[in-house]
């Protein structure tokens, strides 16, 4: 329930900075240290440090995260004021609004101008009101989409296969592998863009969680390549993934795998990166755009999420991918190549299950036309 998890988080984050002193100065200089569930460009005081003010902030705890323009906290209470474009996250819910604010006295949570709701299904209300689980909500709307990937069209099969023939890759006798960080650094390669105190942080967490995340997926490269003589393909959907992909994909494998691996060292645009996939055995990746791509094509994909992606891997739960999801840090190499490897043993059964998905997706995508042109007509 949103707002028992919101009580957890209340609660971590007050015994943070229930020892504030007078000195508020001194409190915020420790501050960061001292709470390392909030990320933020800058903290400062109020009423003498009872009450401490995150601006652009990311607020976790282990269930649920916060992320707000501004992020309020009064540790004499326990109540979290969020403003603006503030987004609460767990597994299974996603809440967008303008403002809002638990207060854990009551059990209660108040939001306002929300959108919230899984693929395919979305609701935008005015107002969201959870008291101790009960749920009310005025001027409720209902709404249907779908993530655009599921039905991309594009393709560049004269370059993708060029690219294929090129590197000595055969139809089903590969798959392709992407990694990804926790935090993309954007800092690091966007122009013109000053790194924030919050950068570091999320500098931080990459280089704690890197080698635990990827490890997983070379612990199934391995296994594929011994099990089956076929090859992998190590390949980006972000820029930064190229040198991240040698780095923690290719360089650290042993030599007889090795040599079965391809890297991919040079960018792409989706048009090529889907003809390629679309030859693959299966594609394997902690991104969660290029699987949606992938399965567009009829390519089986396994997604490893991250926990700090909030919600959007359960759109794969609500298309029906359970057996092919999995949580980063629930898993290890084995039960994911348990996975890819009844995609090999049952190739025709993998693709087949893969058909089935996309029909329930294009079922969802017709209805939502259909409702589009519906408006458009009473308009």
């Amino acid at each position: 329930m949103p707002g028992r998890r919101f009580w957890i988080l209340a609660a971590s984050l007050s015994l943070t900075v229930a020892a504030m002193a007078a000195e508020p100065a001194q409190v915020i200089a420790k501050l960061a240290e001292v709470m390392p569930n909030i990320v933020a460009d800058s903290f400062s005081p109020e009423e003498g440090g009872k009450i401490v003010v995150a601006t652009n902030a990311h607020l976790e705890s282990k269930d649920a995260t916060i992320d707000a323009k501004k992020i309020r906290f009064d540790y004499r209470t326990g109540t979290i004021v969020a403003e603006g474009n503030v987004v609460y996250a767990t597994k299974n819910l996603r809440i967008i609004g303008d403002k809002i604010e638990a207060d854990p006295r009551n059990d209660t949570i108040v939001a306002t101008n929300v959108r919230f709701g899984r693929a395919p299904l979305y609701f935008t209300a005015d107002t969201l009101k959870i008291v101790k689980g009960d749920k009310t909500m005025r001027g409720l709307r209902m709404w249907n989409s779908e993530p655009e990937q599921l039905g991309m069209h594009l393709r560049d099969d004269a370059k993708g296969f060029a690219y294929l023939k090129a590197c000595g890759l055969e139809q089903g006798k590969f798959i392709c592998v992407i990694p990804r960080l926790r935090y993309t650094p954007y800092h690091k390669f966007e122009k013109n863009r000053t790194p924030a105190p919050s950068d570091a942080i999320k500098d931080a967490i990459n280089a704690r969680t890197v080698e635990q995340d990827h490890v997983k997926l070379r612990d199934l490269m391995i296994a594929y390549v011994r099990k089956t003589g076929n090859k992998v393909l190590a390949c980006p959907e972000m820029t930064y993934e190229i040198e991240l992909s040698k780095e923690v994909l290719v360089d650290p494998l042993p030599a007889d795998v090795k040599k079965n691996v391809v890297w991919r060292d040079t960018y792409w645009l989706p048009d090529e990166a889907a003809s390629v996939y679309s030859q693959a055995l299966a594609l394997v990746s902690i991104e969660c755009h290029s699987p949606l791509i992938a399965l567009h094509y009829g390519t089986p994909t396994i997604h490893i999420r991250n926990p700090t992606d909030t919600c959007k891997g359960q759109m794969f739960r609500d298309i029906g991918m359970d057996d092919w999801f999995f949580e980063i840090d629930e898993t290890d190499g084995a039960q994911l190549w348990s996975r890819l490897g009844a995609i090999h043993k049952n190739p025709t059964a993998a693709r087949a299950k893969v058909k089935s998905i996309m029909a329930g997706v294009e079922k969802h995508q017709r209805r939502m036309v259909d409702a589009v042109r519906e408006a458009c007509r009473q308009k």
